[in-house]
């Protein structure tokens, strides 16, 4: 492997808050060896960044595709929202969280009824916050299938889950 470059992030300052710069970077660097995809290793302490190395031709301007990642860190918000107060319950369901992706009523004509703008299945209304934080909110997904590429291209991502089939009811 080539020589790896690591990069502190601001000054000695800033390395020493996380401890030991050298073992911060031995971590980094075997990690990358044993990791052969890894782009990135930051380490981010008392509210700084401390330490970033880039590995495999990555820089600070890639984008990475975190895919599961962000389930963790949407679950950590979550919580922190819920602890300050911002969330009162994640039992509410996500239409009332995002009542912009609720189906838009028209009255028809002469008859005084409602109809929706779009089919949309009646389970959506059901999913909770919880539901989709714990990967129960029972859409129709694998990953085995051409799904993720359409997921990828959709121009609203919320839209093209909430608008998928069930396979399974919330919560299951």
């Amino acid at each position: 492997l080539k020589a790896q470059k690591f990069k502190a992030v601001s000054s000695a300052t800033s390395v020493n808050k996380a401890g030991n710069a050298s073992f911060i970077k031995g971590v980094a660097a075997a990690t990358s060896h044993e990791i052969p995809s890894l782009g990135a290793f930051l380490v981010w302490r008392k509210g700084a960044l401390v330490y970033q190395g880039y590995f495999h031709g990555q820089t600070r301007n890639t984008a990475f595709n975190v895919k599961s990642v962000t389930k963790s860190i949407l679950s950590a918000v979550a919580g922190a929202a819920v602890m300050r107060g911002y969330l009162t319950d994640l039992d509410t369901p996500v239409l009332d969280i995002l009542p912009e992706y609720r189906p838009i009523q028209y009255p028809l004509l002469d008859s005084g009824q409602q109809v929706e703008r779009r089919v949309m299945d009646t389970l959506v209304h059901e999913v909770t916050l919880r539901h989709l934080l714990t990967m129960e909110a029972g859409f129709a997904w694998d990953e085995s299938t051409p799904i993720v590429s359409a997921y990828s291209y959709a121009p609203d991502r919320v839209r093209f889950v909430l608008d998928l089939p069930f396979s399974n009811d919330p919560g299951e």
